[in-house]
């Protein structure tokens, strides 16, 4: 029951830490909030105090993927210990946000992932054209022809009593369609 209190106490205390930077438009804004650690953000991270905030969420998630990424390579394909790992892990994330590498993959992975978007659409607009053409040129052509054809005979044989008259009305048929 204690460990639950503190839990609970400490998600608070850390939803009360970070509500202040909720109302950040700018990163200038959270460099100011922060004080001091401000100026070492903007100069290990490139993070300059005049990007906008969501720059600032995107770059944040970039780094943590980074991050783990490294670190689960290091950890994975080397010799060295988790803690080790996830030192070098960082430091690699550090020194590609340091060089603005993680800019630089954000802004390339969304324009090619925005291009790619918009190239699908155009495809699934034109090939929804292509199929409502096809389709409509089979089942307006030929098709509804046969189809036709083939309800009159059935109806013409079912209704005639003698083939004679059976005959007959598909010659009437023949003539109407032509």
């Amino acid at each position: 029951m204690r460990t639950k209190i503190l839990k609970i106490l400490g998600l608070v205390f850390v939803l009360l830490f970070f509500i202040q930077f909720s109302f950040a438009t700018t990163v200038g804004d959270v460099y100011t909030k922060i004080g001091v650690l401000g100026k070492s953000f903007e100069l290990l991270f490139g993070l300059r105090s005049d990007q906008p905030i969501e720059v600032a969420i995107i770059w944040l998630i970039i780094f943590i993927m980074l991050f783990f990424a490294f670190s689960d390579i290091f950890k994975l394909f080397t010799v060295f210990s988790t803690t080790t790992a996830y030192i070098l892990g960082f430091g690699l994330a550090l020194i590609t946000a340091m060089v603005r590498v993680i800019f630089w993959l954000s802004v390339w992975i969304f324009s090619v992932a925005g291009g790619l978007g918009a190239l699908s659409i155009a495809l699934v607009m034109i090939s929804a054209f292509v199929v409502f053409f096809i389709v409509h040129w089979i089942t307006g052509g030929p098709l509804l022809k046969w189809a036709f054809k083939r309800q009159v005979t059935i109806r013409a044989i079912k209704e005639a009593q003698e083939p004679a008259a059976a005959w007959k009305k598909l010659k009437e048929f023949e003539r109407a369609t032509r």
